[in-house]
């Protein structure tokens, strides 16, 4: 606690010299402007002078010893426009303070240099290019001298140093709708992938931006059953392809039934269950049959046409013993407990029914059929693009290619150097949450880095995941990611009240004043407060993102916008190439003019 009684007078004599100046300077000006406007020629006025022009109310035009002077008028006169000059720019100042006080730039300033948030030296150490250069030789380890492109991607900057991710890392990226989540981070994250890429949306966009120029890398394939790209899907892809074994069979029905959303509820597990059997056998005889997708689908849809799929299992010698058996005593069951075990068969494989889900489905003869290893080994990339809503149903078999292809990723790194795929295989998961529940998600946000399979999953916020996996797995998906990004203007504290947790406090001096008979004295206190609010995580401005790295404090970092790039000119070509075709194929489906009259 200090006495501050002699600040007061250091105050008043601040205060009387300014008065001074104002009263000696504002004249001089005044009489000086006065002349030069009057006169054309700018005179000094001395300080008797000055006293003399200030005693006679503005008034210098009765000095002797100079041959033009001012009238008073217009010593007045500019008096007045000074004034005026003076409180307009007093409050334009105190305008643009407000507006500054209250603007985003100084919102991200306090919020970037407070204590508790990671300055420039962690960044660097934790998040920056030597911190990735030390990983590079691991990450890939079939390069002698990778470069930072070849083993992570730039997030974005903080305290002028870039943020990268390492291609090893597991991101869950959080933001609401038109957050800019695929301006800063997707569509920049499906381009810098040097290997393999699987991208999943529920619109065209990040196809329209990237699909260009990842086929200067690899092939590409759009598996777009539903149309809602306005692209025509070129994949052809066999539901029961790897199903001849009982293990590729058993994992592609449990794949689909879970992600056709049955099982998500205690009431319907034992059936979820059933139907995963049931599926089972079938997907086994239609793979050892060979049969088109046409008669899968009537097996599917009814047991009383799945009679040939027992004779198959009866017959096939690569057919798993006792399933034949055991298909038979599910189609002749009981009439009412077996519609209700094949009602889960039916749900996940409705999609079939669609023609255009069909046509991608039924690679016919001759015909090349998607291959996970070619289409990794060729740095393919592969658009999923669909949602579990609407009458296509096609959701269970995007998530069930998509869980082929890491599963041949998995084995096909078990025999590569260091354990690994070279170049990493990017799943780049745009709205996820909105097309199916992909159980092996959990799972490969974990240990995906660990093989060369890097994950981005895209949520609106963690309750949007568990919506569709449930407490403890949604729960197991955000704990397993390396890298958290959040951006603002979320509405849910609930969850934003998580980062604030985990971002933990700061101290913060509290200065506080108190007046007695013997002076003011002043004192400080330390208190404990959050690094940051729910409110102020809410107010984040687009195009920057929280980022929560491992053990490091938060990173609060101006993302990188696509247009920003150097081949940003290439990525607009992409858009207006995708905008030509799709209004050609509008083109197409008009009905001729005979038709429309």
């Amino acid at each position: 606690m200090n006495q501050n009684n002699g600040n007061v007078g250091g105050i008043l004599l601040t205060a009387a010299l300014i008065l001074v100046a104002v009263l000696l300077g504002g004249p001089w000006l005044i009489f000086g402007l006065a002349t030069y406007f009057a006169c054309g020629a700018w005179t000094n006025y001395g300080l008797r002078e000055i006293f003399s022009g200030y005693a006679g109310g503005l008034d210098v035009s009765g000095l002797e010893g100079h041959t033009c002077l001012p009238s008073a008028g217009w010593s007045r006169g500019v008096a007045i426009a000074l004034v005026i000059l003076i409180l307009v720019v007093v409050v334009v100042t105190i305008l643009a303070w407000h507006a500054w006080t209250q603007s985003d730039i100084k919102f991200v300033r306090d919020l970037k240099d407070r204590e508790g948030i990671a300055k420039g030296r962690e960044v660097r150490r934790k998040a920056g290019r030597k911190a990735l250069k030390q990983r590079a030789k691991s990450i890939r380890p079939t390069l002698d001298k990778p470069r930072l492109q070849d083993v992570g991607r730039t997030l974005g900057s903080s305290h002028y140093q870039q943020v990268w991710q390492s291609m090893e890392d597991s991101v869950i990226l959080l933001g609401p709708p038109r957050s800019g989540k695929g301006f800063y981070i997707i569509i920049n994250a499906i381009l810098d992938s040097p290997g393999a890429v699987i991208t999943t949306s529920t619109r065209g966009d990040n196809v329209a931006a990237t699909l260009e120029l990842r086929k200067k890398i690899g092939p590409c394939t759009v598996f777009d059953p539903q149309g809602r790209s306005g692209v025509k899907s070129t994949l052809k892809w066999s539901p029961y392809q790897g199903c001849e074994t009982a293990a590729g069979a058993s994992k592609r029905s449990q794949v689909l039934i879970g992600a056709s959303g049955l099982g998500t509820s205690s009431n319907n597990q034992e059936w979820a269950q059933q139907a995963e059997i049931i599926l089972m056998y079938l997907l086994h005889a239609a793979a050892l049959g060979r049969v088109r997708v046409a008669e899968f689908t009537n097996w599917c849809q009814s047991p009383a046409l799945a009679g040939d799929a027992v004779k198959i299992l009866s017959e096939a010698p690569a057919a798993t013993p006792g399933w034949a058996e055991n298909l038979r005593s599910e189609v002749e069951s009981d009439a009412r407990t077996r519609g209700n075990k094949w009602m889960g068969v039916t749900g996940a494989t409705a999609g079939l029914t669609i023609p255009e889900v069909a046509e991608a489905l039924d690679p016919g003869p001759g015909e090349e059929s998607l291959d996970p290893r070619t289409f990794i080994e060729q740095k393919g990339t592969l658009y999923l693009v669909g949602s579990k809503s609407g009458g296509a149903a096609i959701a269970p078999f995007l998530v069930a290619l998509m869980d082929e292809i890491v599963d041949v990723g998995r084995e096909m790194a078990f025999q590569l150097p260091g354990n690994r795929l070279d170049p990493p295989m990017a799943l780049v998961l745009d709205e996820i949450a909105n097309i199916a529940p992909w159980k092996q998600l959990p799972t490969i946000m974990a240990d995906g880095g660990g093989v060369g399979i890097s994950t981005l999953a895209v949520f609106q916020s963690p309750a949007q995941a568990r919506g569709q996996w449930g407490e403890q797995d949604a729960q197991a998906l955000i704990d397993s990611a390396i890298l958290q990004i959040q951006l603002g203007g979320s509405n849910n504290d609930t969850e934003l009240r998580r980062f604030v947790e985990l971002a933990g406090q700061r101290e913060v001096k509290q200065k506080q004043k108190s007046w007695s008979n013997q002076g003011t004295t002043h004192s400080n206190n330390l208190q404990d407060k959050q690094v940051f609010t729910v409110a102020e995580l809410r107010r984040i401005p687009s195009g920057w993102g929280l980022l929560l790295n491992r053990n490091a404090r938060p990173v609060l970092m101006k993302m990188v916008r696509w247009i920003d790039r150097k081949d940003a000119k290439e990525i607009k070509a992409s858009q207006r190439a995708f905008e030509d075709q799709m209004k050609q194929a509008r083109v197409d489906k008009a009905p001729p003019a005979s038709v429309r009259s």
